[in-house]
């Protein structure tokens, strides 16, 4: 559409994308942006008109969206005073005209609307593609001048954050991330963020500011979450977090995290040169989206708990933490406690299944029938694992306070829903270490948890209760019981059992996927080592045969796997092998035995191969049922989530964290691809498997992690057989 320097525009049509789109794409083309406001389409004609005049008297533009023509006698005083165009939104197009007053023939202007509800353009501009909006961020000292090189050691300065279409000032690249709005819950006004910024050692500021739906954000001085009685000369565009520089020269680094409540919508990491020389100057770039174009992001605004970590140097890891009731909290640790945890709980995950002799596994530690162990050993490892899990918590939250807030919102949530609590686990790309959440365990425990009370629950839902097959609670039926002077040993102190966890991948090239495809009913792909054999195999590869119609193709080699998936199935199914590319690496490689290996790098290669593998009509979630297929680690250099969502573009993967027998790994494939199959989304799928594998007395449910929403669902009619 031609630009115009207008001061006041009515879009007319019907409330919608097309309207909000019409309004987006007339602010972003004035010449002269200046102050303005978006008025509401209000229901008297009059109260609009009055808000408009008052607004252009103050010296800012108005645009008023409206549903219904205006008349002459609501604007015409406006349109002989200030320069007007009108937009008409139609079914196909926008068809736009305008007058400059005061020279507008007041008759020619009434016929004109006087025709607009009759108006249907054929070959007018059409406007279905909104302008993406960015996050700008600028730095600058505390007069809000621009920062063009370094700023003094020991300062103050601002962080200043806009939603907008690209602006001069913005130190983030243009280009670089759109800000994910369309996944915003539906709304007919906007939507309350929270910026919060994190500093090195954890000090943290946030502030609230406000994203209609088309234009500027910007902050007021309203309460958080209320309806706005600001007026317009009240709001600010750019929202001001404040930070100070340490008093020595380097490089100021800090993480700017977006929430839309509980949940990360997106982070950028600011860096900001102190006391050095030009060249040096401030910098931003995103670091985490959870999608560009997706317009369902209200499933997230249910998350209870949010985690996002990133690295900013590479021997340290920073977190923010926020509720649903916009409470945030951040704190940092160094690279050898994330490391250390990660393998410490896995360690006692590995050992509570195997036994070793001289380094080498010599036998299972789970009956043969009914992979199981008694009510004693049961206990045993549960202890080990709640007691390792508590130290990794206290390591990770060194702030006893914080525990108790984490600990206090996880019961309020579930007590409020009578559901599971959500926690979404947002981690910056290239954080090298993954911490194994559900391993986290937050009831307070002392010394090894021999004087802790024993919840009835480890009995009720473990092999003690008869393995029944009742639904497992939200939270603890016991907890009021709960000691907090001895401590307490629970399986609802576990996150993997009492919560759902996801831990969302960002991808630059696809939406974050809610299903895998639309198509019925769903199809699965298996690829299988061939050398893996004997009764539990077969009984495995048989109940898939049995869950699936049409019946899974079962492919053996590398060769025939990218052949096999160039569509995309909705479950990509690997049951092999993890090996260690060869001798000081962690890096994994996928073997299939006589069929080849497949290692990260091959999959990120998928896409550049010729015919390419890039998923769009099914974007499969991949399962990776073999050892320690999800193991990352400083030490990591590429890893398979990663390449299987940002490459062929995956709608997530389950890993596992250690290694797996194979009798294991086929029955908690085989009960999870069951729930998965009779509908149920990935998180929920996950934890009822964990549940199940407990009444047995074995942890290993808790050996999985799945990259992915939690609510991650095949076609909704690819059940079981009846």
């Amino acid at each position: 559409m031609e630009s115009i320097d207008w001061q006041l525009c009515f879009i007319i049509g019907p409330a919608g994308a097309a309207r909000d789109n019409a309004v987006h794409r007339m602010v972003g083309q004035r010449t002269s942006p200046g102050p303005g406001t978006v008025v509401d389409d209000l229901d008297a004609p009059s109260s609009r008109a009055a808000v408009a005049a008052r607004l252009l008297a103050a010296g800012e533009w108005v645009v008023v969206p409206t549903a219904a023509p205006p008349t002459w006698s609501e604007v015409g005083h406006l349109v002989r005073r200030w320069r007007t165009i009108i937009v008409i939104v139609g079914d196909r197009g926008v068809r736009q005209q305008y007058w400059t007053a005061p020279t507008v023939d007041r008759r020619h202007l009434r016929s004109y609307v006087e025709r607009v509800s009759r108006w249907h353009p054929t070959t007018a501009r059409t406007m279905d593609e909104p302008l993406p909006r960015e996050v700008n961020v600028a730095v600058t000292d505390l007069d809000r001048v621009a920062v063009g090189n370094s700023v003094p050691g020991g300062s103050g300065y601002l962080v200043r954050l806009c939603i907008d279409m690209h602006r001069a000032e913005s130190i983030v690249p243009h280009g670089s991330a759109t800000f994910p709005a369309e996944r915003l819950p539906p709304t007919l006004d906007g939507w309350w963020l929270h910026a919060v910024l994190t500093e090195p050692g954890g000090a943290l500021t946030r502030r609230p500011f406000y994203l209609p739906r088309v234009g500027s954000s910007f902050g007021c001085p309203c309460p958080a979450g209320r309806t706005h009685r600001c007026r317009p000369n009240q709001r600010a565009d750019w929202l001001d977090l404040p930070a100070l520089a340490p008093a020595s020269s380097g490089e100021h680094v800090v993480q700017l995290s977006i929430h839309l409540d509980a949940a990360v919508v997106q982070a950028l990491t600011v860096v900001v040169p102190v006391a050095l020389p030009a060249p040096a100057r401030p910098t931003a770039q995103v670091t985490y989206s959870l999608s560009v174009d997706l317009a369902d992001l209200d499933r997230y605004a249910t998350r209870s708990l949010s985690i996002y970590s990133a690295q900013p140097q590479p021997d340290r890891h920073r977190f923010v933490v926020g509720d649903r009731e916009r409470r945030y909290a951040g704190f940092e640790l160094v690279e050898a406690q994330a490391g250390n945890a990660a393998r410490r709980l896995r360690r006692l995950l590995f050992d509570a299944q195997f036994e070793m002799r001289d380094d080498r596994v010599v036998s299972c530690r789970y009956a043969a029938e009914g992979l199981s162990k008694d009510a004693d050993a049961y206990l045993a490892d549960l202890r080990a694992l709640a007691v390792a899990g508590r130290e990794a918590f206290v390591s990770l939250v060194p702030d006893p306070e914080l525990r108790r807030r984490m600990r206090s919102w996880l019961v309020e949530e579930a007590a409020a829903r009578s559901a599971p609590p959500v926690i979404q686990v947002a981690q910056a790309p290239g954080s090298r270490v993954a911490i194994p959440w559900q391993l986290i365990y937050d009831e307070p425990l002392l010394a090894d948890g021999g004087d802790a009370w024993v919840c009835p629950s480890i009995a009720d839902f473990g092999p003690a209760g008869g393995g029944g097959s009742a639904e497992v609670p939200a939270r603890c039926p016991h907890e009021a019981e709960h000691d907090d002077r001895r401590g307490t040993l629970c399986p609802f102190g576990m996150w993997g059992l009492a919560h759902v966890i996801e831990t969302p991948p960002s991808n630059w090239a696809a939406n974050l996927a809610e299903t895998t495809g639309d198509e019925q009913p769903a199809d699965l792909v298996l690829a299988v080592n061939a050398a893996l054999t004997g009764p539990a195999v077969d009984r495995h590869l048989a109940s898939l045969e049995r869950l699936t119609e049409p019946a899974a193709t079962v492919l053996y080699d590398v060769a025939a796997l990218r052949a096999g998936v160039q569509l995309g199935p909705d479950v990509l199914y690997l049951l092999c092998h993890g090996r260690r590319a060869g001798s000081g690496t962690a890096t994994v490689e996928l073997d299939l035995g006589a069929g080849g290996r497949l290692s990260p790098p091959d999959v990120l290669t998928w896409a550049e191969l010729e015919p390419p593998v890039r998923w769009s009509r099914r974007r499969p979630l991949v399962v990776l049922n073999g050892c320690f297929t999800g193991e990352v680690l400083p030490e990591t250099l590429t890893d398979f989530v990663t390449a299987f969502v940002t490459s062929p573009g995956a709608a997530g993967v389950l890993v596992t964290e250690i290694a797996m027998a194979k009798e294991l790994a086929c029955a908690a494939m085989g009960s999870f691809l069951a729930e998965i199959w009779a509908g149920q989304g990935v998180g929920a799928a996950l934890r009822r498997t964990r549940w199940g594998l407990l009444r047995r007395g074995n942890l290993m449910g808790l050996a999985y992690t799945p990259y992915c929403d939690a609510a991650l669902r095949i076609p909704m009619e690819g059940r079981l057989r009846p």
